[in-house]
């Protein structure tokens, strides 16, 4: 099997398994995953998957509203109900899995290593004088351009083959934002998931700006 096709499926896998530790009652409630990549240690060869996810009843708390389920309510509620559903900062704390940490996912770590090597991108290098690797150049932008397809093309693989919906019983949108909503945010989300399934959150980032 191919490094390529053994990430793919290790990505697949970890989040399915994210999946299965939801109780029932909180997955009949989700609506929406977010997928965010970072670099672990800020070390562009260590990128890492963190995927997230909200509920309507994290929605009604963000926005203060009678819940039974309120037992302190949020400091700063949310502007309006667009955003206490798609600004990351209201959503359930927490992670619903890691993927490719080296110390919470050694196996992906080290999957992603060897995908890394079998792209021809992986570089060697000491750290500068402000603490990040010496040669990242265009090697490091081509791995982080790699990773974010592999996240699209595992959104969209999940969602094909009925594998997403399979899990929570209806297809739900996946997120792939950025913190600050840049400019990638709208393109990769459309990109990851079917037509028209995403376009509450795509208004949303829309009506931010961006």
């Amino acid at each position: 099997m191919s490094a390529f096709r053994k990430l793919r499926d290790h990505l697949q896998h970890q989040v399915l398994g994210g999946l299965a530790t939801l109780a029932a009652t909180e997955i009949n409630d989700v609506y929406a995953l977010a997928f965010l990549v970072d670099n672990q240690d800020d070390d562009p060869r260590r990128p890492v998957l963190t995927v997230r996810h909200n509920t309507r009843a994290q929605v009604r708390i963000a926005l203060r509203t009678a819940d039974n389920t309120v037992d302190e309510p949020v400091d700063e509620p949310a502007d309006s109900p667009a955003d206490a559903r798609w600004n990351l900062a209201y959503w359930l704390p927490g992670e619903l899995v890691v993927i490719a940490d080296s110390a919470r996912d050694p196996i992906g770590a080290a999957l992603r290593e060897t995908w890394i090597r079998a792209l021809g991108l992986w570089y060697e290098g000491g750290l500068d004088a402000e603490g990040h690797p010496a040669a990242i150049g265009l090697l490091a932008l081509e791995i982080e351009s790699c990773f974010n397809e592999e996240c699209v093309r595992l959104a969209r693989a999940l969602h094909s083959t009925g594998t997403l919906e399979g899990a929570l019983g209806r297809p739900v949108p996946i997120l792939i934002p950025e913190w600050e909503h840049g400019s990638g945010t709208a393109g990769q989300t459309l990109a990851a998931n079917p037509a028209g399934l995403a376009r509450e959150y795509i208004d949303w980032t829309r009506g931010q700006g961006h």
